[in-house]
């Protein structure tokens, strides 16, 4: 039998050649599906796409939101701001949110108090109660019950969930008890494959991650590697093309390196020669920040927020970077928190144990999620008290003139809401001034 021997510097050390070993033969190109399993696993135990979940969705709804109508709102505010306090919708929003991104959709389950059961129609007219909130990723919804009426308007909408609970039974709930997230934006052909949940934020991603982690792994290996040693052997060439001298190669070479270790010394052949040669870690700083930058464009993160370092750059502030993704978590807002918070509020308003008087036109709005600094925040006071002054000296010079009087001025005053005036002296400055 005629035996096929390769060149022994085809495999000697790095495994060049093979494509099972080649480091440089794994590269793929097409469609790279992402399972529900990778993304749990990612969240688990990636630092990086963990906190590319958890902070948009953590922004979205810590500053909290208010309810906003003609009239008196205050009262309305505060209750709602207690209630929701007790059902800590901030925590479950934001997980509902986060397992959206994370699994292309979630559900928060709202535990109302109506007699019914949870996979009948919520009773408004019996509503009572909020007992509590319960979030489920889309995972956990194994089945829907769709309306098939086609001549309704919410026809192929989901009518009912089955939810996995985790060692217990299956359970179903109507949608209208459900706040429904439906995942990231996707063209319907892979909306309807996936039953009508969304992307998940992995999907567009994972390469980037995968090579940020690949390129800090790089790095601690060429930190291992500052100097490389450089030993010619002798006859190498005919020893690899023998039987075992690859083997032979290697045995030698680990020969040499415990001698070093053992004595600082190495012991080589006279015919052999070796050398030590200095790496320069030069530019590696600069390939991973454009890691970091593929990143930061794909998630909208700025770097200061996902990786905790400073902006680049001379005079760089970061501020444009802190605009721009704030200016996308108010889209977030608007698109997907607040359609759920109106009906979560609705529900409120008819619970009859919290007794909100909520009218019939109202809205929510979000506090600002831009910080403002001490400097801002005094340039501003000293404005405002700037064009307070200017009001004050303007209406001063209307009463000398007798164009307006004392009640009159009171009057502006209070219409502008910039001051706060006791009206009980309106009557003693209506006598004095018909004397």
């Amino acid at each position: 039998m005629t035996k096929t021997r390769l060149d022994g510097y085809y495999n000697a050390m790095f495994g060049q050649g093979f494509k099972q070993t080649d480091p440089f033969a794994h590269y793929a190109q097409g469609i790279n599906f992402v399972n529900d399993e990778q993304c749990s696993c990612l969240y688990a135990y990636n630092g990086i796409a963990k906190n590319i979940i958890d902070i948009p969705a953590n922004d979205a709804v810590r500053k909290g939101f208010k309810i906003k109508f003609e009239g008196d709102e205050s009262e309305a505010n505060r209750a709602i701001k207690s209630i929701c306090e007790d059902l800590e919708v901030e925590k479950n929003f934001s997980e509902a949110l986060a397992w959206s991104d994370l699994f292309g959709g979630s559900l928060i389950v709202v535990m109302a108090n109506d007699g019914n059961a949870l996979e009948e129609p919520l009773n408004y007219n019996t509503l009572r109660s909020i007992e509590a909130l319960k979030v489920f990723d889309r995972v956990c919804v194994t089945g829907t019950e769709q309306y098939t009426d086609a001549t309704a308007p919410e026809f192929m909408n989901d009518r009912l969930y089955q939810i996995n609970n985790y060692g217990s039974n299956p359970f179903w709930v109507h949608e209208s008890r459900v706040l429904r997230f439906n995942g990231g934006r996707l063209p319907m052909i892979q909306r309807n494959i996936r039953q009508g949940w969304g992307a998940k934020k992995y999907e567009s991603i994972k390469d980037d991650v995968f090579r940020y982690g690949n390129a800090l792994e790089m790095a601690i290996q060429a930190l291992c590697r500052l100097s490389e040693d450089i030993l010619k052997l002798d006859g190498m060439t005919e020893i690899l093309a023998m039987d075992g001298g690859d083997e032979a190669i290697q045995r030698r070479l680990h020969l040499l390196d415990m001698s070093r270790h053992l004595m600082n010394t190495i012991a080589i052949d006279g015919t052999d020669e070796y050398d030590r040669k200095g790496l320069s870690l030069a530019g590696i700083k600069d390939i991973i920040e454009k890691f970091e930058t593929a990143l930061c464009a794909d998630t909208g993160i700025p770097a200061t927020r996902l990786f905790g370092r400073s902006p680049d750059g001379m005079n760089s502030t970061g501020e444009s970077d802190e605009t721009n993704y704030v200016s996308m978590i108010e889209r977030k807002q608007d698109i997907e928190v607040k359609p759920r918070l109106v009906k979560f509020v609705d529900m409120l308003g008819y619970c009859r144990d919290y007794k909100i008087n909520l009218p019939p036109v109202w809205s929510i709005e979000f506090e600002s999620l831009l910080e403002t600094s001490k400097k801002d925040k005094a340039e501003i006071e000293l404005k405002r008290s700037q064009a307070q002054k200017a009001r004050a000296d303007a209406l001063v010079e209307l009463i000398d003139a007798q164009v307006v009087d004392g009640i009159e001025a009171r009057d502006t005053l209070a219409d502008d809401k910039s001051y706060k005036l006791d009206r009980s002296l309106d009557a003693a400055l209506q006598r004095n001034g018909n004397e």
